[in-house]
């Protein structure tokens, strides 16, 4: 099944990962800035450039996706 990878650019992660579980991604990673894998469930905040695939790719719906985070300061 292809599913539309949707834009979660500035969502805060919890809504990102919700976003793209309702589309049907479930297979998700996430890295912070640095390359560094963290778990979904971590203090972090917004998606940002370089989550891949990009938003609006027509992917399968087990397709790795990858978000990558930034940590605020006051998160860090």
């Amino acid at each position: 099944m292809s599913v539309t990878v949707p834009n979660v650019a500035a969502s805060p992660l919890s809504t990102a990962i919700q976003t793209l579980k309702d589309a049907g991604l479930t297979n998700q990673a996430y890295q912070n800035t640095a390359g560094q894998r963290i778990s979904p469930d971590g203090h972090l905040s917004d998606p940002c450039e370089g989550t891949k695939p990009k938003a609006g790719s027509e992917v399968n719906a087990d397709a790795a996706i990858t978000v990558r985070v930034i940590v605020s300061a006051d998160e860090a």
